[in-house]
């Protein structure tokens, strides 16, 4: 789902654009993550002070943070 700059998003778009961006995280699909940001997108890491910019950069990223939280297999 995109939108026009111009376009006032309802809270109800904004929690279902929110929910494909986790959702797409959580199943690995990139390719579905990435089609969800805005070309100009920017990631900003408080606690790090780390800034990404970019659809590309920014999935890149989350391929790190997707292997940090990947559970170990169970012995």
């Amino acid at each position: 789902m995109t939108a026009v700059a111009s376009e006032a998003l309802t809270a109800e778009q904004m929690i279902k654009i929110a929910r494909e961006q986790v959702d797409a995280f959580n199943s690995g699909d990139w390719e579905r993550l990435e089609a969800g940001l805005a070309a100009d997108a920017s990631y900003h890491e408080l606690a790090t002070q780390r800034k990404v910019d970019g659809p590309e950069k920014i999935v890149e990223l989350f391929k790190g943070w997707k292997q940090a939280f990947r559970t170990p297999p169970a012995r």
